[in-house]
């Protein structure tokens, strides 16, 4: 599914999911779109990391990013790595506030987008 403003999609051949931002994202597209990262971790059969790519220093709506993330995905067996490109103060913030709430700290944070594909891309490539 792909809203507006906050997009989901499967990198081919892997297991590794893309979260692309918009510069001003809804609140709907925000719930929607965590929803739909929880239906591919319930059907996952090995830990899923999410590229969320925040390159167009997206305008959070909090209440929704905050509360869909640590009451969806991000406690969620499945979840392996959140590997973040491109984050603003705002978006260090809530990943400290996730990290704190969950006590799960699996956020890695890159600069560049081909760093963090790479570094997801290495990290689930099977053994």
């Amino acid at each position: 599914m792909t809203s507006e403003t906050v997009h989901i999609e499967l990198l081919p051949e892997s297991n590794i999911l893309i979260m692309t931002w918009e510069h001003r994202a809804t609140p709907e597209d925000v719930r929607a779109a965590f929803a739909e990262m929880l239906t591919y971790l319930n059907a996952a059969v090995a830990p899923m990391d999410v590229i969320v790519d925040l390159r167009q220093n997206p305008v959070f709506p909090i209440v929704e990013t905050i509360g869909g993330a640590l009451y969806g995905p991000f406690r969620h067996a499945m979840l392996g790595d959140w590997v973040v490109v491109g984050a603003s103060v705002v978006a260090r913030s809530i990943g400290r506030t996730l990290e704190s709430l969950s006590r799960r700290h699996n956020i890695r944070w890159f600069d560049r987008y081909d760093e963090a594909v790479t570094f997801a891309a290495r990290k689930n490539q099977p053994v």
